[in-house]
C-alpha cells in the first residue's frame, strides 16, 4: 500500500501533462530501442564527435534525434516542413520549412543529418542533394539514412555522384545508414 501511495504522490507532483511527457518520453525510449532507430542514431553518431560545430538536421519534427546534438554542444539547427511542438533548449533552433527554399549562406554547416526523410522527397530527391552540397563546408559530413526498401545502395550512389564522395555505408534494421564527405 505504501508503494502505490508513492505513485499517487508522484502523479500529483508532475500533473497531468508531466505524466503525458512522462509517458511520450518512454514511449520515445521504447521505440527507439525497438524499430531500428537505435543502429541508425549509432551510425550517425559516430561521425559526430562531442565539439561545438555548426549542425543541420533536416526532418527535425517527431525526432528526438536534435536533443542528443543539443547534448553533444553542437549549435543545432532543425528544418521541417511539419511545426515542432516542443519546447526547446535556447540552443537549438527549429524552423518550419522546406528545405528546397532555404535561404542560408553557401557552406554554412559543418554536419547535416538527414534520418529516414529522402524518401519522403520523391522526385525532389536530386534538388535535395544539391541543397545539402550547396549548405555544406568544405569537407563536411552528410549523414543519411534510408529505408532499404525505397534506396539501395547504387541508387544513392548514382544520386550523390559529382557531389559526394562515400565514407561508408551500413544497413541499419531495414534501413541504408551512408556516411558521405563534400568534395571540392
Amino acid at each position: 500500500m505504501e508503494n502505490i501511495q508513492k505513485i499517487v504522490d508522484w502523479y500529483k507532483q508532475i500533473g497531468f501533462c508531466g505524466w503525458l511527457r512522462f509517458r511520450t518520453l518512454w514511449f520515445a525510449h521504447w521505440f527507439i530501442q525497438n524499430s531500428g532507430l537505435a543502429e541508425q542514431w549509432s551510425f550517425i553518431l559516430k561521425y559526430l564527435p562531442y565539439q561545438e560545430k555548426y549542425i543541420l538536421d533536416i526532418g527535425t519534427t517527431g525526432s528526438l534525434f536534435i536533443y542528443e546534438l543539443d547534448h553533444r554542444k553542437y549549435r543545432t539547427l532543425g528544418i521541417d516542413l511539419l511545426l515542432y511542438q516542443e519546447e526547446l533548449p535556447d540552443s537549438i533552433s527549429v524552423i518550419t520549412g522546406n528545405l528546397l527554399d532555404s535561404y542560408y549562406t553557401p557552406e554554412t554547416f559543418d554536419y547535416i543529418t538527414m534520418i529516414s526523410v529522402l524518401q519522403f522527397l520523391g522526385k525532389e530527391d536530386q534538388k535535395a542533394i544539391i541543397e545539402v552540397y550547396r549548405l555544406l563546408k568544405p569537407n563536411g559530413i552528410f549523414l543519411l539514412t534510408v529505408p532499404q526498401d525505397k534506396y539501395n545502395f547504387l541508387e544513392l550512389k548514382e544520386l550523390t555522384q559529382g557531389y559526394f564522395e562515400i565514407l561508408e555505408y551500413q544497413p541499419c534494421r531495414g534501413h541504408l545508414g551512408m556516411a558521405f564527405i563534400k568534395r571540392s
